[in-house]
């Protein structure tokens, strides 16, 4: 501490300096100290001088939250998804965080299975953050209209909302559908696929679904009475519906569970009725969750890039804080086949 400070200290008891001790002491308002320290063009280098040599006699230094405060920003962003039980979500948060942590952002995560615009939290979120990574719901519609009506920049994971412009990160869902419906009827020649689908209200269960039914439509094959059967995405909903496909006269030869926690519970469905996996039918899923590889036998399944969607989605937020008359970008990420040996195949991609 040198003698300056040491007198400024001893007249104020060393209490730590603030921004309006300084301002008061260098004979400015506040906002001018702010703009002092932030580079603002419309401040005289007199003014800056006496507001610095003020502050180093003071022993001053601005906080980040002075700081932020100034420049209206928070440097927080949030990301809302329905839980975080599913390791999907999982990998989509460390994306997420991977890059915020790289441009120097806190990430705040809050689930919440019923995003309505009257939830006091979410409410109360907007205050707090520059902007929200959202994960679509069949209830996200009216909080995401809300956002935009306040102007806070969104991003939306897996969905659009009817009649809004705005950014979003989604797989190819129906591709990755289609796509792995055709190998199992060209490579493998299994004519009869059932498939376990997800929430009726969700974007992605009606996507994937919608890429099975072409599939068999483009190879001339007819959707069987009871071999599409309603899930839930859980584990718990995949066993109970192996369970009816498998309990029909006519049991399918593969099974495409919409996600793959309803095929690990299908492929437990299938070991408890006796049937040996690929040989007696063949299991596969959809989202290529990592545990996915260890099941035995491995899952084959439609890798949709958790991890790389959580990031997607924070650097177009942060792209459109920094930018913000950048167009809108929906942003399509491939969702290719990963084959491995539930299905009869031995492990690589398509």
């Amino acid at each position: 501490m040198n003698a300056r400070q040491a007198e400024f200290h001893a007249g104020h008891r060393f209490m730590k300096p603030t921004i309006y001790m300084l301002a008061q002491k260098a004979g400015v308002s506040i906002a001018t100290v702010s703009r002092a320290f932030n580079g603002h063009p419309r401040i005289s280098g007199e003014t800056k001088r006496r507001i610095f040599e003020t502050a180093e006699a003071m022993a001053y230094s601005p906080s980040p939250t002075a700081r932020n405060l100034a420049n209206r920003t928070t440097e927080t962003l949030a990301i809302v998804l329905p839980h975080i039980t599913d390791p999907f979500f999982t990998e989509l948060i460390r994306g997420a965080e991977s890059v915020s942590k790289s441009r120097a952002y806190h990430l705040l995560i809050y689930t919440c299975e019923d995003m309505d615009e009257q939830n006091l939290f979410l409410q109360l979120l907007t205050t707090r953050i520059d902007g929200v990574v959202v994960a679509a719901r069949s209830s996200t519609g009216q909080y995401v209209k809300r956002l935009a009506r306040q102007n806070i920049p969104f991003v939306m994971l897996g969905g659009a909302i009817p009649g809004l412009h705005h950014n979003k990160v989604r797989p190819d869902n129906q591709s990755g559908a289609y796509q792995m419906t055709r190998h199992l009827i060209v490579d493998h020649h299994y004519g009869e696929i059932a498939f376990i689908c997800g929430p009726e209200a969700q974007i992605h269960s009606g996507e994937r679904l919608t890429g099975y039914l072409q599939a068999l439509r483009d190879h001339g094959m007819a959707v069987r009475d009871g071999w599409v059967v309603a899930g839930e995405f859980t584990e718990s909903s995949g066993f109970a519906g192996a369970k009816a496909l498998l309990g029909l006269p006519r049991p399918p030869r593969a099974i495409f569970a919409g996600n793959d926690r309803m095929a690990i519970g299908a492929i437990s469905a299938a070991a408890e009725c006796g049937y040996a996996i690929p040989k007696d039918i063949a299991i596969v899923g959809f989202d290529d969750v990592p545990s996915s590889r260890y099941l035995r036998p491995a899952l084959t399944t439609v890798n949709v890039n958790c991890f790389g969607q959580g990031a997607a989605a924070v650097e177009q937020l942060l792209d459109t804080l920094e930018n913000p008359e950048r167009p809108y970008v929906d942003l399509i990420m491939p969702a290719p086949v990963v084959l491995r040996n539930s299905c009869g195949c031995l492990e690589r991609e398509t």
